[in-house]
């Protein structure tokens, strides 16, 4: 059950009207008042959970902190139920698949779901929400970001009719990643009604990546686990779902969390998430081949538990990125988001700690060129 909502040492509540007052005018004064080269400017954006359920209250924050050249993204509020996760609103993209509720999760179902059918409402008004949102902006986004349940993560998540797992039937993978990329052609019409002139990026959220990898996920008896995925099959719906969506005019981060997996896998998407390496610099090696083929690094650098002081956390990342030989310039590559979980937190303190990434990452990119 979860506890009461976190305010942390360090950060400061607002108040809805407070919030709503500030939208834009942080992105304003980045525009009009650039304190740097724009060849070193360093973005933020959220992964996508946030506190509370109130969805138009949380769009005004995410959106009033995240203005550009920041990714402002659709928040999803889980504190609203079942239809509201991330994993309901990849869902509610399907076409001509059914999944609906049964005691052990969601199952893949034919006919009529009530479930799912609460998810596509929940999605359709989070989405209005936003393009009333939006309408009444002062300054148009230049990015956003949505972020679904990956399509491998989803055949973990999704049942079978006998309560296995529709990651154990192979026909059953492919009519899932499939229907999702057939059904978000319409949604991603739908956002880019909202926000015409934005460059998107989908984000696919996958946990259960390394499990699947590893064979490591258990059947329905718990007596046994599943076989590791065939990593050509990996590869090849990695392939498919980003050349799909690139043709939607659509960009894709990959978030991998704390998990860490083979390099070939990684090369299919725009943008990685993955938590900040330590400081030692062997530890960041591994994301130099990324940034010499132009992809964009997602950093969880801030942590939800406390607010940490900006200069340590510039070092942090500074510093180990000019010893393995990445110029100050590259660092437009590198996008800051929280580590850690933003749904423990209230809404005021979720929205001040994005307040705290850009404010960190506009320090990191004047500490770059003035370093430089």
């Amino acid at each position: 059950m979860k506890q009461g909502k976190k305010s942390l040492v360090g950060y400061r509540e607002h108040t809805v009207d407070e919030r709503a007052r500030l939208l834009d005018e942080r992105a304003q004064r980045a525009v009009s008042e650039p304190s740097f080269e724009q060849k070193y400017a360093v973005r933020a954006t959220g992964l996508g959970p946030w506190p509370g359920t109130q969805n138009v209250d949380a769009i005004h924050r995410v959106r009033g902190e995240l203005g550009a050249p920041h990714y402002s993204y659709l928040p999803a509020l889980e504190d609203r139920g079942y239809a509201a996760s991330t994993l309901a609103r990849t869902i509610a993209t399907f076409e001509e698949l059914g999944v609906d509720g049964a005691s052990f999760g969601w199952r893949l179902h034919d006919g009529y779901s009530a479930e799912q059918d609460t998810a596509r409402a929940t999605l359709d008004s989070d989405i209005n929400a936003l393009a009333d949102v939006i309408a009444g902006a002062t300054k148009p986004q230049d990015t956003f970001k949505l972020q679904f349940t990956g399509p491998l993560s989803l055949t973990a998540a999704l049942h079978l009719h006998n309560g296995e797992r529709s990651l154990a039937d192979r026909g059953a993978r492919r009519d899932i990643r499939d229907s999702w990329l057939a059904g978000m052609e319409h949604r991603l019409h739908q956002i880019k009604q909202a926000i015409p002139a934005a460059q998107l990026y989908v984000q696919l959220d996958e946990p259960s990546l390394t499990d699947i990898l590893r064979g490591s996920i258990p059947t329905s008896s718990g007596y046994r686990t599943y076989q590791p995925l065939d990593s050509h099959e990996v590869m090849e719906t990695f392939s498919i779902v980003t050349q799909q969506l690139s043709a939607y005019g659509v960009k894709t981060a990959l978030n991998l969390d704390a998990q860490t997996i083979e390099e070939r896998y990684l090369t299919f998407f725009d943008a990685v998430a993955s938590v900040q390496p330590a400081a030692d610099a062997r530890a960041w090696e591994h994301l130099a081949p990324r940034i010499e083929h132009n992809q964009e690094i997602w950093l969880a650098a801030i942590s939800t538990l406390n607010k940490p002081s900006i200069i340590p956390t510039l070092e942090s990342i500074y510093r180990p990125w000019r010893s393995i030989g990445l110029p100050a310039q590259r660092l437009n590559q590198l996008v800051l988001t929280e580590n850690g979980d933003l749904t423990a937190l209230s809404p005021g303190t979720a929205t001040d700690l994005l307040a705290h990434l850009t404010e960190t990452a506009t320090a990191l990119a004047e500490f770059a060129q003035d370093a430089d």
